[in-house]
């Protein structure tokens, strides 16, 4: 969910849609301005708790003096459809944009919001700058090619700023987002080599976690690299090991639940450290060596009942109301996307949310019924981790509060066909092994194993559109990640909405 998820405020409704309007034909940073206005939003969102709609509305609405030079009044105009704040913020921004070209340039930093705006606008700016200079291949040629960006501003040391402004030191040139009237071209080669974790920033975390523990590394061993997480086993000179997890968002909660595990003996790896940086987190853990084998489905059903009997932490709950959300949810963020200029051509998949919409209401009671507490999340063969100490569970990232049957339909993985003879099996040695024995109970007045595998596979799609949404794909990922949308989406429809269409008696089609 993001400060633009629906239901959203009026005036950002009204504001999305005129960013969309005077943005169309502009770019920033290489890239279509409405992105850009999209994620400072989003940003700003990310940072700040309940953020006032003015804020946000200003954030879509910042750079619309640049795009529309030959509209009169254009501070009038947004004023009109605004009110008074909205046009403030754009223009101190505006006006800090023109200073920070010159010398000597003030600050100021006694205006919150403006701040806030400036600050969400930088990040957005200098983090794309950053992409674009690791996908070149060479980040000290990419950078010299751009002397602004090597000049930057420096904010004297010493205490925080005081006053109306602050001079921040020699006359340097601010690297703004270079604004174009055209559109960037398709560039896939660009897009693939884009990196989902920085280097550098990985690097300094490994260390500082190295240093906090009075440990020196002697060597490491890749074990997972994916776009939005790595996981190393790394040797220490006291001939030791441990492994080390780096993960940006929205995978940075993961260290405060396995302190809570392990402060209550459960089995999962035992937390040494943590670091915590915008965006990032890192951990030390300790090392479970390889597995000798896959775990069993009675491996597998006696993990998921000391799961489901854990006292629920603090997580996001997938309640009844929750799941049924869920399918318009994952439309507004399709719309998002696409408002992005992402995700484009997907008449089939939001065809088929709308259908999962309609029915969502019905086939989501029952969503409380036991077991419901905690549950894993990704909860499948290589996250139940055999080895010569035992059975543990690893890659707690995705956790949250909700039915324990969707744990259970999560072990057969996704890219299969669903089989709910496999998950029926599965459901009958949890309770064999100790799980409540309600996961036998119809939900919604389905079988236990169609609710959950339906469901499961609506929860895979929400959650890939709305992490997209978020701004946590790169890009060049969405026709992959379309295609998996699709394939789950299939999946629940034929679950949950064919189950509709033989309750009703009519006949619904299914691409």
């Amino acid at each position: 969910m993001t400060v633009l998820s629906p239901p959203r405020p009026t005036l950002i409704d009204r504001a999305l849609r005129d960013a969309q309007r005077w943005c169309a034909g502009h770019t920033i940073d290489d890239r279509p301005a409405l992105a850009h206005a999209v994620r400072v939003a989003v940003t700003i969102g990310e940072h700040l708790p309940n953020p006032a709609p003015d804020l946000i509305a200003a954030a879509l609405l910042h750079d619309v003096p640049d795009f529309a030079p030959a509209t009169p009044g254009i501070y009038q105009v947004l004023a009109a459809a605004y009110g008074p704040q909205v046009p403030r913020i754009i223009a101190a921004l505006q006006a800090e944009h023109d200073a920070l070209d010159k010398p000597d340039p003030p600050i100021r930093v006694d205006d919150l919001p403006v701040l806030l705006a400036s600050a969400a606008d930088k990040i957005v700016a200098l983090t794309s700058l950053l992409q674009r200079a690791h996908a070149s291949g060479n980040v000290t040629d990419f950078l010299r090619a751009r002397p602004a960006a090597t000049s930057l501003p420096r904010l004297p040391t010493g205490s925080p700023a005081q006053g109306a402004s602050r001079n921040v030191g020699t006359p340097r040139r601010h690297p703004h987002p270079a604004r174009t009237g055209h559109r960037r071209p398709p560039d896939h080669e660009y897009a693939m080599s884009e990196p989902g974790l920085d280097a550098t920033l990985a690097h300094q975390i490994r260390r500082d976690l190295l240093t906090a523990a009075g440990q020196e590394q002697t060597g490491w061993q890749v074990i997972q690299h994916w776009e939005l997480s790595r996981v190393e086993r790394l040797f220490l000179a006291d001939g030791s090991s441990v492994i080390c997890k780096i993960a940006t968002a929205p995978f940075t909660g993961e260290a405060t639940l396995l302190r809570t595990l392990n402060e209550r003996g459960a089995a999962v790896p035992t937390l040494h450290g943590y670091t915590l940086r915008p965006q990032t987190i890192g951990m030390l853990m300790n090392d479970l060596g390889d597995p000798i084998r896959a775990a069993t489905t009675a491996e597998a059903a006696a993990a998921a009942c000391w799961v489901h009997a854990v006292p629920t932490p603090t997580l996001p709950t997938f309640d009844q109301q929750t799941l049924a959300s869920l399918p318009k949810q994952a439309i507004a963020a399709l719309t998002a996307l696409r408002l992005q200029e992402r995700f484009l051509h997907t008449g089939h998949i939001e065809a088929l949310l709308e259908r999962l919409a309609a029915v969502a209401d019905r086939w989501a009671d029952g969503a409380e019924r036991k077991p419901f507490g905690l549950c894993h999340g990704e909860f499948h063969p290589t996250s139940l981790h055999v080895s010569r100490t035992g059975c543990h569970l690893v890659d707690w990232a995705k956790a949250f509060t909700g039915p324990g049957l969707l744990d259970l339909a999560t072990w057969f993985g996704t890219r299969t066909p669903t089989d709910s003879t496999q998950l029926t099996h599965l459901i009958g040695a949890y309770v064999a092994t100790g799980g409540n024995a309600e996961a036998h109970a119809h939900r919604g007045g389905l079988p236990p194993a169609q609710w959950a595998l339906g469901w499961h596979r609506m929860w895979a799609a929400w959650w890939f559109l709305t992490t997209a949404a978020a701004g946590h794909h790169q890009p060049h990922t969405d026709s992959h990640h379309s295609r998996v949308v699709h394939r789950q989406l299939k999946a629940a429809a034929q679950l949950l909405v064919a189950a509709a269409s033989n309750v009703l008696g009519s006949h619904l089609n299914l691409r």
